[in-house]
């Protein structure tokens, strides 16, 4: 009884070249600082601003006109901080071209190699600490500076410009942790920051000279 031997030589898979294929999207979201602070800023928006526009219209034309100023105002001060509380980034790599998006709007659409680094803006500031009081306006009226603390944001840095991830800044910790996403992500697709290519690019020619 005879026996079949068959051999199958084994192969690798084709590597996938991740920067020209397309990938799938990194989503960053830039949070608000903290909620204490966001709401006491809203308050002081509430509370300072319209009053200070209804009075000037009220001077200026009549009483129903501040009024309707000041109603106008404080809906508008609620409306933008709704806008300014939290952003959401995607980010995608195609034929190696990194592309951000924020919603609807593209922020940049920038080459690999054209992306030198990713990078952390940083500002110290003091945040207001609310008083215990269960009322608002007493809590307004009664805050007090704290500490000082670092605030950052992502700042992607190209060859022509600097593109900042979000208007506001957030807390130093949650930006961090953007940041190391976003650069693990843009490595595994190719890109190499500024300050290492010239060491890859020794690598590269010492294993050419000992290959040769």
């Amino acid at each position: 009884m005879g026996y079949l031997l068959v051999v199958e030589a084994y192969r690798d898979p084709a590597p996938r070249d991740l920067a020209t294929t397309p990938s799938e999207p990194l989503v960053v979201e830039a949070s608000p600082t903290d909620a204490g602070a966001a709401r006491t800023f809203l308050l002081l928006q509430v509370f300072a601003v319209p009053p200070v526009v209804a009075a000037v219209c009220a001077a200026t034309f009549s009483p129903e006109v501040g009024l309707v100023a000041l109603v106008i105002s404080a809906a508008l001060c609620f409306a933008w901080f709704r806008r300014k509380k939290s952003t959401t980034f995607t980010f995608s790599v195609h034929e190696r071209t990194l592309t951000v998006r924020s919603g609807r709007h593209v922020e940049t659409v920038v080459l690999l190699e054209d992306l030198l680094t990713v990078e952390l803006d940083t500002e110290t500031i003091r945040r207001v600490q609310e008083s215990g009081s269960a009322i608002p306006a007493v809590r307004f009226a009664e805050a007090s500076a704290g500490p000082e603390v670092d605030q950052s944001r992502v700042v992607l840095v190209t060859r022509e410009q600097k593109v900042p991830l979000g208007e506001s800044r957030t807390a130093h910790m949650h930006a961090t942790e953007a940041l190391g996403k976003i650069r693990v992500f843009l490595r595994k697709r190719g890109w190499v920051p500024l300050d290492e290519r010239d060491e890859r690019d020794e690598r590269d020619e010492r294993d050419e000279r000992d290959e040769s």
